[in-house]
């Protein structure tokens, strides 16, 4: 298909998928090199061609460093959407994933991944599709690595009209992953933020595991447990905040999960103040009952104990002890105590 999208000169295939292909390319007007997504003509039916460009105008939207770069978007040659967004250099989670990963580590991945749902939800955007698959990690010079949220495929913009039921195809299929996709969605009922949430939680399961939290073969089986919220309990090595916290994340009910990203992720600091050694301990508030307002109570520090306010004992005070307040109240109401008086 030579001379496809003009202003991009393509250099080799990068992958393939049922309705797409992506392409290594360069911007000829800027002379970046990019990745060119463009539709597949035998499949682009109007809702497919909608949806990709529903996907360009998301990440056109976007700017952060945990979320894919958007470059350019338009019509190819043949009428059809394609989409030109920053070229990769990493692996996926999902080809990453090969052990559990150690707690701090997964604390810190959850942390941008967190941070990354944060700014999409205030953009107003819904991802739907949060799992190992589409998370790269990007690798940086002195090793630390960065997440970077891709395929907005599935996004939508909260409050549009789709979100009820934008999640199903004509044919009623629904569009996600088993094991990965909220339990609002399985049941096509509207989503919000708190759908990215329970995603989340299932990779930061993975994450602690490198195994599924719904070990079935079927999608039908995966799917039903999911709406049961039976998931394979996490390893004794996982800290009991954590747990907490994963599962908090993946409520099959919305309502008793983090209200947003925010507020998970406050959650996950939380989590490592009280792994990290060194650190003061902290109740996990915002791991356990919520309000009856619905907001989340707020974290609370367990004060120290300071050893320079103790009053020594000496030889007058050791053995004695200091009557209570109580105590005294009730031997000052006693009729012998009133008739001294």
């Amino acid at each position: 298909m030579p001379g496809l999208v003009k202003r991009f000169e393509r250099e080799g295939l990068l992958g393939e998928g049922g309705l797409s292909m992506v392409w290594r390319a360069r911007d000829t007007e800027t002379g970046d090199v990019v990745a060119l997504k463009t539709m597949k003509s035998n499949v682009a039916t109007p809702d497919l061609v909608a949806r990709m460009k529903r996907e360009a105008c998301v990440l056109a939207s976007l700017e952060h460093p945990n979320c894919l770069r958007y470059h350019a978007h338009g019509l190819d040659a043949r009428g059809l959407p394609y989409l030109a967004t920053e070229l990769l250099a990493g692996r996926d989670l999902r080809d990453s994933l090969v052990a559990p990963v150690p707690v701090r580590q997964a604390l810190a991945l959850m942390e941008q991944l967190l941070t990354a749902l944060e700014h999409i939800h205030a953009k107003g955007v819904v991802h739907r599709d949060v799992k190992p698959e589409n998370i790269v990690l990007i690798r940086g010079p002195n090793g630390s690595e960065r997440v970077v949220l891709i395929d907005f495929g599935l996004a939508l913009i909260e409050g549009s009209a789709v979100l009820a039921d934008g999640h199903r195809t004509s044919l009623g299929l629904v569009m996600g992953t088993p094991g990965a996709m909220s339990p609002e969605q399985i049941l096509a009922q509207p989503v919000d933020a708190r759908a990215d949430l329970y995603c989340a939680g299932t990779v930061f399961y993975q994450l602690l595991t490198a195994c599924c939290p719904f070990p079935e073969t079927s999608p039908e089986a995966i799917l039903a447990l999911q709406l049961r919220g039976e998931a394979v309990p996490l390893p004794p090595h996982v800290p009991p905040c954590l747990k907490r916290l994963v599962k908090r994340l993946m409520a099959p009910d919305p309502v008793l999960r983090p209200a947003c990203a925010g507020e998970a992720r406050r959650a996950l600091r939380c989590v490592e103040d009280a792994v990290s050694p060194g650190r003061r301990a902290t109740w996990i508030d915002l791991l356990g009952p919520r309000s009856p307002a619905g907001g989340a109570l707020p974290a609370r520090t367990l004060p120290r104990r300071d050893s320079s306010r103790r009053v020594p004992h000496s030889s007058s005070t050791k053995g004695t002890r200091r009557p209570s307040t109580l105590r005294m109240q009730r031997r000052a109401s006693t009729p012998s105590a009133r008739g001294s008086s």
